[in-house]
């Protein structure tokens, strides 16, 4: 069922699918993902591009890896094209610093998140799942209402061509809001009695050099 306001027609209950159907439709109208910066400043454009068209009509938890894959590429086009925007930074290239190896310790984080709550498993939810659901809900809002240029940075005492775009401010909330949750699994990490399996987990998928080390360690 839906309702109508002045800003449009809106489902009463916003769904998964609900956000990926707009998003598969309307992606191309993003500035940040629709404009390829140069070819050699992001080679991922087109596994972004892929890992959008992979979503399909079910719960994003439903979906895990398409989920992370997407996740990895929109903070790294995102990053990458703030960077392209700003005159301060020296390297106008395709490092998005370190999102791929944040992204391999996330999807570790996301196979120990349930013995990482312990006994508050009823609590548990995918939290990268969620900061995708996060993006496109504020995404979806805001492009069908007051729009992004109506987002006030305080930049207004700038001059007009050092003010924040549209575009960078939509790619400024892709990357607030797919990273907002990162300090949750150092926060359960701490307090969990399966920390030691995370930390192993942890120094395999990153520190292959490191896990015999590691492994003597913790077992020996």
């Amino acid at each position: 069922m839906n309702i109508s306001t002045d800003a449009g027609t809106w489902p009463i209950r916003l769904s998964d699918q609900d956000l990926v159907s707009w998003f598969k439709k309307d992606f191309q109208n993003i500035d940040f993902i629709k404009n390829r910066i140069r070819d050699e400043f992001h080679s991922a454009d087109d596994e972004l591009h892929q890992a959008i068209e992979n979503l399909r009509d079910k719960p994003l938890y439903q979906q895990t890896e398409v989920v992370a894959a997407l996740w990895r590429h929109l903070l790294g086009r995102a990053i990458v094209f703030l960077k392209s925007k700003d005159d301060r930074e020296n390297y106008h290239d395709a490092e998005d610093y370190g999102v791929e190896i944040l992204n391999k310790f996330l999807g570790v984080f996301r196979d120990f998140e349930p013995l990482l709550y312990g006994a508050q498993v009823t609590r548990y939810r995918d939290h990268m799942a969620h900061t995708i659901c996060v993006f496109l809900a504020g995404a979806y809002l805001i492009s069908r209402t007051i729009q992004f240029s109506s987002i006030d940075t305080g930049d207004a005492i700038l001059p007009k061509s050092s003010r924040i775009s549209d575009a960078e401010k939509i790619a400024m909330w892709c990357v607030m809001s797919l990273t907002h949750d990162l300090g949750i699994a150092l926060e359960k990490m701490a307090v969990s009695h399966n920390w030691w399996k995370f930390d192993l987990a942890i120094s395999y998928t990153l520190l292959p050099s490191q896990s015999t080390r590691l492994s003597n360690q913790y077992f020996l």
